[in-house]
């Protein structure tokens, strides 16, 4: 699941992507999109609509609409750490529930929250996060080649993604 493929994540997931500068243009406008046609009318959600008619936009034109969007639904724009937790928390939900692979919901996140996490003191828990994602290189550990290796690292993996969402998910 590429990093710009979040048609089905919710209006604050989305401003965690966005925060953190990982969200495709498009998304904004599919959101606003559903919103129009489950009947939650709000003039950013139109002007979206409209702005997804031309020939070509960019985040530089979407981006306020998206924000005025969140302000209209009573969404804050998250913090970094915030973004970084919920992002990090829709990927490994992801990866427990089957539809991302370990070792790729790991890869995106590598990117996505900027692993290892520079922040004093872990505050998001990310750092068994990139130690995990290094475990499950195939450079590094020849053993993950063979699907029974796969497998064995595939399921620490999910563990720790249950142990991760245990304690940083209310």
């Amino acid at each position: 699941m590429p990093p710009s493929d979040l048609k089905d994540v919710d209006v604050a997931t989305a401003a965690a992507f966005y925060v953190l500068g990982r969200m495709s243009v498009e998304t904004p406008v599919r959101l606003a999109g559903r919103r129009l046609t489950e009947g939650t009318y709000k003039p950013a959600a139109a002007d979206l609509s409209f702005l997804s008619m031309q020939p070509s936009y960019s985040m530089t034109d979407v981006g306020p609409l998206f924000e005025q969007i969140l302000r209209e639904l009573g969404i804050s724009l998250p913090t970094l750490i915030d973004a970084k937790r919920t992002v990090v928390r829709h990927r490994l939900e992801l990866m427990v529930a089957g539809p991302l692979a370990p070792f790729e919901g790991l890869s995106l996140l590598y990117g996505e929250v900027d692993l290892p996490n520079p922040a004093p003191g872990d505050p998001a828990g990310l750092d068994a996060l990139h130690v995990q994602w290094h475990l499950c290189c195939e450079i590094c550990f020849p053993e993950l080649k063979d699907p029974a290796g796969r497998r064995a690292r595939d399921a620490e993996t999910i563990a720790l993604a249950k142990r991760w969402l245990a304690e940083h998910v209310a």
